[in-house]
């Protein structure tokens, strides 16, 4: 499938995030200001790409989706925590399953989009591939912090990362013949799931350290971006 291959480009960034953290020691002023960035396309992502044809729709269709994305990051978060309980108040194990899930759940919103038109499945393919690249150094960074060694570090955020072509495959094959509405609900839902990326993981874990003076005007200049690619490309 087209959508399937497309997904090689997240699945790439999110190695090469790996890689970079792995074996080098990103500043936290660069992971800030990349998490600012991630934050500012993907943010975008939700916006102009998901929630319109949303809005073509009864707003049932919206509340619908909305509390299911809710209603799932909330199990998601307290899945992870559980995990990290078990283990001690580390953060791998929690870490590991949150990711995998959100990857997951983005390649269902990836082939949902790509059902609707290749054009939209692309640029929201460019927004996740920034979102998994910050993905990547956040998980590198925090197994290295735990002593996993490099080849553990790059093969298991591998396995995470495949989890989006798994999700696209998935997206693709059930809700291609979806009448407007189900597929509207599926959108509202990823949108749930984009916007808490940004609200609740990228920009919380930004402030947590010094603020770059960069990071604010990357994320309106990365929203920017989209919405002028988006536009180039018709």
């Amino acid at each position: 499938m087209t959508a399937v291959l497309y997904t090689l480009i997240p699945v790439i960034a999110a190695l090469g995030g790996a890689i970079f953290a792995a074996v080098s020691h990103p500043s936290e002023r660069l992971q800030t200001n990349v998490q600012h960035f991630a934050a500012g396309i993907i943010f975008a992502a939700a916006a102009l790409e998901l929630l319109p044809p949303v809005r073509e729709q009864p707003p049932i269709v919206a509340i619908i989706g909305f509390l299911a994305g809710i209603a799932t990051m909330v199990a998601s978060r307290r899945l992870s925590q559980k995990l990290d309980e078990r283990n001690g108040g580390a953060r791998v194990s929690g870490l590991i399953v949150a990711s995998a899930i959100d990857v997951l759940i983005d390649g269902v919103i990836l082939g949902a989009t790509f059902t609707m038109s290749a054009r939209q499945g692309i640029l929201l393919t460019i927004a996740l591939a920034l979102g998994v690249l910050f993905l990547g150094l956040s998980v590198a960074v925090t197994l290295r912090q735990a002593e996993v060694s490099q080849g553990r570090i790059i093969a298991m955020t591998g396995g995470i990362a495949l989890a989006m072509p798994v999700g696209t495959a998935i997206g693709v094959t059930t809700l291609r013949n979806v009448t407007a509405p189900v597929l509207a609900t599926v959108l509202a839902f990823g949108a749930v799931v984009l916007m808490y990326l940004v609200t609740e993981e990228l920009l919380v874990r930004a402030h947590r350290v010094k603020t770059s003076p960069w990071a604010m005007p990357l994320f309106f200049g990365a929203f920017l971006l989209y919405l002028v690619i988006e536009e180039l490309m018709g």
